[in-house]
């Protein structure tokens, strides 16, 4: 039996790269709902039945909100089977308005709003972090009563400022000097939010993607971020691995925050001393997401899957590369001059593709905008 899935989108450019991971399987039919400007370009999708739109943004998710009204009339119209979120805001729209959808139809395992507000903080966060003896860079949270001669006497340079609630990389930044300590601090003093101040940790990133059901893990994989040359020709790649430290340090924290939902756990690999580091936590489906198909798990697949058996579980291969940017790793011979970039052309670049052409199967209007 087919089963119409609704999804919803706030923000095109977070979605586009989780969509990826709709596409290709003929057990479902999908429509997307969101505000019309800010999703435009999925008007051109054959993937979707219909596009759909709300009054207002999915960001306000207050539950007399006109949006909230919408969603509920177009799960009558369309006959829904299971509500699914692409971005954060329309993740954090359905957890702060799940009683009300759950009441129309069902609805992939996501966190409470609470406990995405809690982990979404970085300040809190990496408080609840410490409180369940998890390792982090050494820490001060920065707040507008403290010296920022304080925190560079008790820290080491150079130091990793973050805002409170970044995201993406935005609101952080690598501090080296007393000076650069100085202007960063009084800039944040000025903005909303507290800022935490970690020691800078050399090493690699790693990534560990999960969905789990009351601090169970149901599906999980690994990556890490390398270069296979240099930033400037073939750009970075995920290598997905199996690290048995990181993979159990990952389990605890879901276990520890009784997590329920996609989530996307940050840890940093110290070449000094190999040490894991935490860094962060990003409750919800990652832009990454969909590199884990190449390892065999399609965490959206998961979701639907999960709405109507909590016992589902799937296995990852765990081995492979994904090149973060093809059209960085197929320009590197023109661009940079880098002859060696094409051993990876037709080493990981085309079987990339070859495998991403065999999952999209709908093929829409604009197919390269997939990559």
């Amino acid at each position: 039996m087919i089963k119409n899935i609704l999804v919803l989108s706030q923000n095109e450019e977070f979605s586009k790269n989780v969509i990826k991971c709709f596409e290709g399987n003929n057990n479902y039919r999908y429509f997307l709902v969101g505000p019309e400007k800010t999703n435009k370009k999925f008007t051109g999708s054959n993937l979707f039945d219909k596009v759909a739109y709300t009054r207002n943004s999915l960001a306000d998710f207050n539950k007399e909100s006109e949006s909230l009204e919408d969603i509920l009339n177009y799960i009558t119209l369309f006959n829904i089977d299971i509500v699914t979120p692409s971005d954060f805001d329309s993740l954090k729209f359905i957890s702060g308005n799940y009683e009300s959808i759950s009441d129309s139809t069902f609805v992939t395992p996501l966190p409470d709003i609470n406990k995405i507000t809690i982990l979404d903080n970085k300040s809190t966060c990496c408080r609840l972090m410490v409180l369940n003896g998890v390792l982090l860079p050494k820490t001060i949270y920065g707040t507008q009563e403290e010296s920022y001669n304080n925190i560079g006497v008790e820290l080491k340079f150079p130091l990793i400022c973050k805002s409170d609630i970044g995201s993406g990389g935005n609101g952080v930044e690598k501090i080296n000097t007393i000076h650069e300590l100085k202007v960063a601090f009084e800039s944040h003093e000025k903005s909303e939010g507290n800022v935490l101040f970690q020691e800078y940790v050399d090493g690699i990133d790693y990534c560990y993607n999960a969905y789990s059901v009351n601090g169970e893990i149901k599906a999980w994989t690994l990556f890490r971020y390398v270069y296979l040359k240099n930033k400037k020709s073939i750009g970075e790649v995920a290598e997905f691995v199996l690290d048995e430290k990181i993979q159990l340090e990952g389990e605890r924290i879901v276990r520890a925050t009784n997590y329920t939902g996609p989530i996307v756990i940050d840890f940093r690999k110290s070449s000094i001393d190999n040490e894991i580091y935490f860094i962060e936590i990003n409750p919800r489906f990652g832009d990454n997401t969909n590199y884990s198909i190449i390892s065999g798990v399609n965490f959206v697949d998961v979701g639907l899957k999960l709405t109507n058996d909590f016992g589902y579980i799937e296995s990852a291969r765990h081995y492979g590369y994904w090149i973060c940017s093809l059209k960085r790793l197929f320009t590197a011979p023109v661009r940079c001059l880098d002859l060696q970039s094409f051993y990876y052309i037709f080493k990981v670049g085309f079987p990339q593709i070859k495998f991403l052409i065999s999952q999209h199967k709908k093929v829409n209007k604009s197919f390269l905008w997939r990559f």
